[in-house]
């Protein structure tokens, strides 16, 4: 294949640097195994796969790039020795995937792509790149990557790799940017408050005054420069700036031994995810022969039901039952069990997608085709869908009938799993098929089952990057010090929503009832009267557990939906329609909805506040070089600063920057190295930011709601993927994961001290990303999963 022969490695040390691991591809029909090339510098060596454990060893302080680690593990897969070395390696964050690195940046930047590139597509690719912002494109024309020297093939990666590293560490600044600049508004004070609107109007009336003194003055100097207003809060009273993370999302002390060349890349979970997806595909342990085939009709009965629920929901949508063929109230599968579209449904995703929005009413971030459609897979569409009742019930509908495909006794359940845009199983789907309660999956002879579970994930997630964010601070977070640490958490919550919607409704009934009398009284009646009313609620609370356990779980659904909901960004107008697809809770509206919200939000979880805020105009005002505090006192409308931000937002979306009166050479815009906003990106690109995961993974382009939710969903992948790694590091038999739960066979006569193993496997994994709220992680024996 290659026109030049490579020498084969010799057991010298390659000396200091990073090292680049290519395998040639093997071609079946074959006999010969596939090569290992590693290079660096210009000494190039052909390596065994009996010699790569020692390789890694004598080179194990150096960082190893690959275009694509899983081709690697292909090759290795069938030598122990040499799987626990590449793992070995991963361990310590000392490899680098240029195949994955290339895809986070394409995703980060906005490019429709769900899987990865061969090593040849993303030389090809990356190579025309650099040719084409480069100052000569005839110096590296297209090249044929199979027929090249193992040397000149070093020389391509090492070209694809300084491209990407350029593109990931510009990402990784323009995502830290707004955090190290912006200015957060503070929480108003009535009398702060009352300050602010003295201010605007004092300025109003020196600006009049102004106008009069020009008007009179008709030669002369200009009136001098206005002095900047003086308040009277502290500087760091008025605004304050949020503190940059580090660049895996963890403190300087808890880096451990990751190596320092690997954090601009944040790559190092996606790594040892990918690993770890690929060795539980290659183990010859897999769900193909441990299903109870006498169960199968139960699970098809209770799919069959769903799957006629979801058809009754489309069927009663104008819009969407035009996009399936039906038969009666049914919608119609082809032979091989896949659902039959139609055109249609070209047109009436677009539509759909349209009226989708997030918080802050700006057009969710829907996946789309390079053709600029919506994608057809309602998976990668995420919670999204749950906001419309038709997509939710497609969605559905495809679940449904992936899971009938595998009922049938001739199909084996082999999931696979994808890691992008999010981690899941598909084929079928196993966190679908946990949520249908028909365990199938049994453990061999002589084998136990472990199942295990991460309780809360995206909460925990949620608080570790609050807190590092400094989003809320230790002292002032109620998830940190009082509801995580507690057994249930949510349960902890729900009750305490309960009694603040009991003295809610209270409240109103008193009103109501007091009319002219309303607040008469003294204090200390008023606490007393309060106060009491509270523990006749919680009383009421502990009754409705032990009396109507089915509603007391619905209210705990609720609860549970509703943070998800506060941390996911939906809207205020779509809660009701989340509660009820997502959580099977259809008795409570919007507008029920909403009020719950708020009081969760000011009552019961205070930093939940923290998805709610707007900070449009920090975001904005922080890019342009200014304080946003200083902007809303300096203008006439500062008088309702509730709705400032909204008023910034319309204002750029309708007329771009120019609309904020700024003079251009003065304050450009802040972009590192990035491209001039187009026409139509020109209003919203303002406040638009990047964001960070824990692990490091650098979110999409999108309004602050968005990237709070894509960082809380992307660490929560991060979790579960390093302690699949870790179980599998560790040489146990990790069969599947299912959101956040996994399974894990152990031999019957050692599971004691297995099940001790694994846990304290699975708590460090998962510690390398939430660090002290990893120890909730449970694992408990099960005959079924």
């Amino acid at each position: 294949m290659n026109n030049e022969v490579t020498k084969v490695w010799d057991g010298s040390v390659f000396g200091t640097g990073p090292i680049y691991v290519l395998v040639d591809p093997q071609v079946p029909p074959t006999s010969e195994p596939a090569r290992i090339v590693v290079g660096a510098a210009d000494n190039v060596v052909a390596v065994a796969v009996e010699q790569f454990p020692a390789f890694l060893e004598i080179h194990k302080s150096e960082i190893c790039i690959s275009p694509d680690s899983t081709r690697l593990f292909d090759v290795v897969a069938n030598h122990p020795h040499s799987v626990m070395a590449v793992m070995q390696k991963a361990t310590e964050g000392r490899w680098v995937d240029l195949g994955l690195l290339d895809l986070l940046a394409r995703i980060a930047t906005g490019e429709s792509c769900v899987k990865v590139r061969t090593p040849e597509e993303l030389v090809a690719n990356r190579v025309q790149h650099a040719n084409q912002t480069g100052e000569n494109p005839s110096e590296s024309s297209p090249f044929p990557y199979q027929n090249l020297s193992d040397r000149h093939r070093m020389g391509r990666l090492r070209e694809v790799h300084r491209n990407l590293k350029e593109l990931a560490e510009r990402l990784a600044n323009e995502a830290a940017s707004p955090q190290n600049a912006e200015y957060r508004l503070s929480s108003f004070s009535p009398e702060r408050e009352d300050d602010v609107k003295r201010q605007s109007k004092a300025f109003v009336r020196e600006l009049v005054e102004q106008q009069k003194t020009r008007t009179q003055i008709e030669t002369g100097p200009q009136h001098p420069r206005r002095p900047r207003p003086v308040t009277n809060a502290p500087s760091d009273q008025v605004f304050k700036s949020d503190r940059s993370p580090s660049p895996t999302g963890r403190t300087r002390s808890d880096r451990g031994n990751v190596a320092p060349d690997m954090l601009p890349l944040g790559l190092g979970s996606r790594v040892r995810g990918s690993l770890a997806i690929k060795a539980m595909s290659v183990q010859p342990d897999s769900f193909r022969d441990r299903v109870e085939r006498a169960r199968l009709s139960d699970l098809r009965e209770r799919v069959e039901d769903r799957y006629q629920y979801a058809c009754g929901k489309l069927k009663s949508s104008e819009e969407a039952h035009k996009c399936f063929h039906w038969d009666g109230e049914i919608v119609v599968r082809k032979q091989n069990g896949h659902i039959r579209d139609t055109k249609a449904m070209r047109g009436w995703l677009p539509r759909a997608a349209g009226r989708l929005v997030d918080r802050l009413n700006l057009p969710a971030p829907i996946p789309r085709t390079p053709d600029g459609s919506p994608t057809s897979n309602p998976e990668h569409w995420g919670h999204w869908l749950a906001c419309d009742r038709s997509l939710w019930s497609w969605r559905e509908l495809r679940r449904m009938a992936e899971i009938l495909r595998f009922t049938s006794a001739a199909v084996p359940l082999t999931p696979r799993y994808e890691l992008f845009p999010h981690l899941r199983s598909f084929e079928p789907n196993l966190a679908v098929y946990r949520q249908l309660g028909v365990p199938l999956f049994r453990p061999r002879p002589k084998h136990i089952l472990l199942a295990g579970r991460i309780p809360d994930l995206r909460l925990r997630c949620f608080t570790a990057l609050g807190l590092q964010r400094s989003y809320f601070s230790r002292g002032s977070s109620r998830l940190a010090g009082y509801f995580l640490p507690r057994e249930n958490p949510v349960a902890t919550v729900a009750g305490e929503l309960y009694v603040a919607n009991a003295l809610r409704c209270s409240d109103l009934a008193s009103e109501e009832n007091s009319g002219p009398n309303r607040g008469k009284g003294n204090d200390d009646e008023i606490g007393s009267d309060r106060e009491s009313r509270r523990r006749a609620a919680e009383r009421r609370y502990a009754t409705l557990q032990q009396d109507a356990p089915l509603e007391a779980e619905a209210w705990l659904r609720r609860t549970e939906g509703l943070l998800a909901a506060a941390i996911l960004g939906i809207p205020e107008s779509s809660l009701g329609v989340f509660l009820e697809c997502e959580y099977q809770d259809a008795g409570i509206g919007s507008l029920e909805a909403s009020h719950l919200m708020r009081l969760l939000t000011s009552e019961v979880v205070t930093e939940l506040r923290v998805c709610l805020e707007d900070r449009t105009t920090g975001i904005v005002w922080a890019q342009r070089g200014r304080s946003a505090q200083d902007e809303m006192i300096h203008r006439a409308n500062s008088a309702y600063p509730e709705t400032y931000s909204a008023q910034v937002r319309n204002s750029l979306q309708r007329s771009g920057i120019a609309s904020l009166n700024l003079k251009p050479d003065l304050h450009p815009a802040h972009a590192v190295g990035d491209r001039p906003p187009s026409d139509s990106e020109a209003g919203t690109q303002p406040f638009l930011v990047r964001g960070k995961s824990l692990g490091g993974r650098i979110t999409a382009r999108g309004s602050q709601a968005v990237v709070l939710h894509q960082e809380v969903l992307q660490s929560a992948d991060e979790v579960v993927l390093e302690v699949a790694f870790a179980l599998l590091a560790g040489g146990y038999c990790l069969l599947g994961i299912a959101g956040n739960e996994f399974v894990v066979e152990v031999p019957e006569h050692d599971a004691a001290k297995d099940q001790s193993r694994i846990t304290e496997l699975a708590i460090s994994g998962a510690a390398r990303i939430l660090g002290r709220w990893a120890n909730a992680v449970t694992l408990e024996r099960c005959d079924r999963w």
